[in-house]
């Protein structure tokens, strides 16, 4: 499993050289790819039958880091699930996680279904549940499934 550094800082499109390092990664063996650096979540996917998170973005980021505009949903990451049989990856999903930061109190990352239903505040509900939609969108390029919030989706092959 490749674990690279890269992508453009609170970027939310791929760019060329990631797609590059991707590339050159699965080139050399890597049984998946999972990148960190842009702080936002970037797309996810399968190349031929290697599974791809560009981006996994944030959910620890300094309450008082502003340089990420919120349309970015700084506050969001994803936490990929590899589910392995020996050394094959069999199947992969993710969580939606979320950075809450209380004035006060620690930090704290929130998978998205939990959170949603620890809300009280019907308007804090449908916020949560539009940027888990834009998060989801932007991961998978599609619209969430419709339903509850769930804990893991499943990355699909194409």
């Amino acid at each position: 499993i490749f674990f690279p550094h890269i992508g453009g800082q609170f970027n939310t499109r791929v760019g060329k050289f990631s797609e590059c390092v991707t590339e050159l990664a699965i080139e050399a063996g890597a049984d998946a790819v999972v990148a960190s650096h842009s702080h936002v979540v970037q797309r996810a996917e399968y190349r031929g039958a290697v599974p791809c998170a560009y981006s996994v973005g944030n959910f620890s980021m300094c309450p008082g880091f502003y340089a990420v505009e919120a349309k970015h949903l700084r506050e969001y990451g994803v936490a990929a699930h590899l589910y392995l049989d020996g050394a094959q990856v069999e199947k992969v999903t993710f969580s939606i996680i979320k950075g809450v930061y209380r004035p006060g109190e620690q930090q704290v990352a929130w998978p998205v279904d939990q959170l949603y239903e620890s809300l009280a505040c019907e308007e804090e509900r449908r916020q949560l549940r539009m940027d888990a939609e834009r998060i989801y969108r932007i991961l998978m390029g599609k619209p969430l499934p419709e339903g509850p919030l769930q804990r893991e989706y499943l990355l699909e092959k194409a």
